[in-house]
């Protein structure tokens, strides 16, 4: 089987409803509790917390949030204990499942394309967790054993260490870690997983012993939570990421590069990359309106403009898409869900409101087809992935104009409003 990713983003909703139980046992209780505290991870927990209207925080664990979730009547607890296999919900998304950045979700429905092969179930890999006992803020790293598992059909081991433990101090120093929490793999069956090799330059390395260390938090963690090593002091400290923009862009506090005297703006992607080839026509018609007044560097599956990329190692260690517009803004990852970045559409709202309406219109209509995919998938209607194909297609239609907005803007921001018949509208 072939593994492909639909995305769906929509307020989570209970499959079945049953006559409530109005006294439940405690031993029940705390078998379900032991069930749903082995399925869920913390981002999972804290989405059905909310859900509930139960009070947590982000900085809860998972502990702090199991005994919120002890409250809920054993009805809600059954519920959640039955999670279906191929349903992830989760609050970060699985950025690096194929070998870009994709879109921003908060529910991913995994289905299965028969290929007339199977995958191949390895074992003997153990999954080794480097975490922070400390950083009760820090993404949750266990995420990435769900791509593990389901994307690429691992079995693993896991282990978990402590950066302050001796084992952690030991990989730390073994690996040359620089950001926690993060993971390594090893084993010796990890040489024939070859799709998982492919992908992996872009998130960590290939250790001389055969080890694979996650180095990209940051193609996780949406927020940046996460530690970084200080050279000098060799601790780790919260790792502070620059103020954003419209459209996630980071701001970049450097000068206006140029090239011969006009603003550049690169691109990186790949042609394996389906959110590449997404974006690629978007900033490509958006340059084109600023030809006279911009460089535009298209780098799709070259190694052109490698030191620019790699400039900017700290906050992408090598996904694609990259755009960098005149080196003062850089943002990982497509624009196919800008119509979902509610931040982005209120402050384009302001001076382009009929063409927000119009792509809000199209994402009202995607929501629907998203709710009739679940339903579907639910009742076991294969018509599910016909619903999920139009869902992901008026998602992108609709995302499209505000990422041609998006785009626009800071360009026009780095050319001085230049040409005013593009920036002055």
């Amino acid at each position: 089987m072939l593994i492909k990713a639909k995305l769906l983003s929509f307020k989570l909703m209970v499959a079945k409803t049953r006559k409530p139980i109005k006294k439940a046992r405690t031993n029940e209780k705390k078998e379900l509790l032991n069930q749903i505290k082995e399925k869920y991870t913390v981002e999972e927990l804290l989405k059905i917390s909310e859900k509930n209207e139960l009070k947590v925080k982000a900085s809860m664990n998972k502990a702090a949030l199991l005994k919120k979730i002890e409250t809920l009547s054993k009805e809600k607890l059954e519920e959640m204990a039955k999670k279906e296999e191929g349903i992830i919900i989760s609050l970060k998304p699985s950025k690096w499942m194929i070998p870009a950045v994709g879109l921003i979700i908060t529910l991913v429905v995994y289905y299965s394309l028969t290929t007339g092969s199977s995958n191949t179930i390895t074992s003997g890999i153990i999954l080794t967790y480097l975490t922070d006992a400390s950083c009760q803020t820090c993404y949750n790293v266990t995420i990435n054993e769900q791509i593990l598992t389901q994307q690429y059909g691992l079995t693993l081991t896991t282990k978990t260490y402590d950066i302050n433990s001796n084992e952690g101090k030991a990989l730390i120093s073994k690996y040359d870690i620089e950001k926690v929490p993060t993971f390594i793999l090893t084993g010796s069956e990890l040489t024939s997983e070859t799709d998982l090799i492919n992908v992996w330059a872009g998130v960590g390395t290939v250790e001389n012993d055969g080890a694979m260390v996650f180095r990209a938090p940051e193609a996780i963690s949406t927020d940046f939570s996460f530690k970084i090593r200080d050279a000098t002091t060799g601790a780790f400290i919260m790792f502070e990421p620059p103020e954003t923009t419209i459209g996630n862009f980071m701001i970049m506090e450097e000068d206006v590069c140029t090239e011969n005297g006009k603003p550049i703006v690169y691109f990186f992607g790949s042609t394996s990359c389906p959110h590449c080839v997404w974006e690629k026509p978007v900033i490509g018609n958006t340059t084109a309106l600023f030809a006279s007044e911009i460089s535009y560097h298209e780098n799709m599956g070259t190694q052109t403009d490698l030191e620019v990329f790699q400039r900017y190692a700290t906050y992408n260690r090598g996904s694609v898409p990259f755009i960098v517009i005149g080196c003062q803004f850089i943002r990982l990852g497509s624009g196919e869900s800008m119509a979902a970045d509610e931040a982005t559409i209120k402050e384009l709202n302001k001076t382009n409101p009929a063409i927000i309406s119009e792509s809000l219109s199209l994402y009202d209509e995607a929501i629907s087809y998203s709710e009739l995919a679940i339903t579907a998938y639910q009742n076991n209607e294969t018509i599910y992935l016909d619903y999920l194909d139009n869902y992901t297609a008026l998602l992108q239609q609709s995302s499209e104009a505000i990422e041609k907005l998006v785009l626009t803007k800071l360009i026009c921001n780095v050319t001085n409003n230049m040409p005013s018949s593009v920036c002055n509208i």
